[in-house]
């Protein structure tokens, strides 16, 4: 285990242990809370003697998922008793269901322009942002968000929803793209550990087809033109890594039939062997999106993937979005 997941997990249970104490206070002979303190101990002791994160039983790595969702687990999956394991499945299920309900619907309509998106963890829970957001007060133009956050499974889901919270509280404020980004940037880096960021790219499309992109050391998003194509600059670094980081934007101008290819690395970098799917195959597909549906772009792609990876199971989360100009 890393050392500063290590250092995530432990800020964890020390904030547990003093939520136990606190309680045990009001009620001395709660033998329960005396028993879950006793546990909280245990785990500290067990990350003191370089134990923690270990089977007991096998002495195997624990999954990265079980300790982030229950710290105290001091057995890898192969041996929790069958309560154990339903217990953790339930609550990788319900982390799923939250996170599903925090994506734009499948068939949003936006006037003037065809959207369309892929959303796919690589396990129960997903490090991907992907964000569609129309402001109330401003109805000529929407924003399209996609981010991907370092790391996987829970504590990056959680970053994730993170994300989600401080777009809808901010985008309401009217500020520029690059202001939107900025305050993100700096709200991140105040409220998370200093191990966690996210790449991060703000699309903003207006009716007349003009679009403004912020990217936060993204994958560059390509926009297909009349057979064309040209990658949009990624002119920023990473969210949550510097908090005084400034965010500059890029213009472009769609016309009808133009798209603007989003996609995270889960894409470019699927890899079978020795071999990464890269962008060069989605150039390639592109001289034809003029004549596709947004919708009809994404299958192309994900077909594209499949055929490439021939059964290789995906390692990453991946996340596609279109947006065409009709």
């Amino acid at each position: 285990m890393r050392q500063d997941d290590l250092n995530d997990i432990r800020g964890k249970i020390i904030d547990r242990k003093n939520r136990l104490l606190s309680l045990t206070q009001k009620y001395v002979s709660a033998s329960e809370l005396m028993n879950l303190l006793e546990d909280v101990e245990t785990a500290l002791m067990r990350m003191d003697s370089g134990t923690f994160g270990t089977c007991e039983v096998c002495g195997d790595p624990i999954e990265i998922d079980s300790l982030e969702t229950d710290p105290l687990v001091r057995v890898c999956l192969d041996h929790m008793n069958t309560q154990q394991q339903r217990s953790l499945e339930e609550d990788l299920k319900l982390a799923m269901k939250i996170q599903r309900k925090l994506l734009p619907p499948l068939d949003i309509k936006v006037p003037g322009w065809d959207i369309s998106y892929h959303y796919e963890p690589s396990g129960f829970v997903s490090g991907d942002y992907c964000d569609i957001i129309i402001p109330e007060e401003a109805q000529d133009h929407h924003y399209l968000i996609m981010g991907d956050v370092s790391g996987k499974g829970v504590a990056a889901s959680m970053l994730m929803t993170h994300l989600h919270a401080m777009f809808h509280s901010i985008i309401p404020l009217k500020l520029k793209s690059n202001e939107i980004m900025d305050r993100v940037n700096r709200q991140l880096c105040e409220s998370t550990a200093s191990s966690q960021f996210a790449t991060l790219i703000l699309a903003d499309a207006f009716d007349d087809g003009k679009i403004e992109v912020t990217n936060a050391g993204h994958c560059p998003p390509i926009l297909f033109s009349n057979g064309n194509y040209k990658e949009l600059p990624t002119n920023g670094i990473p969210m949550g890594v510097l908090c005084g980081a400034a965010y500059e934007s890029s213009f472009a101008e769609m016309k009808p039939g133009d798209v603007l290819f989003i996609y995270t690395d889960g894409l470019s970098e699927a890899a079978k062997e020795e071999e990464q799917f890269e962008t060069d195959r989605i150039l390639k597909l592109g001289k034809n999106f003029k004549h596709m549906t947004s919708r009809q772009i994404v299958e192309t792609v994900k077909t594209e993937l499949n055929s490439f990876l021939d059964g290789t199971p995906k390692a990453d989360d991946l996340t596609i979005m279109v947006l065409k100009k009709m």
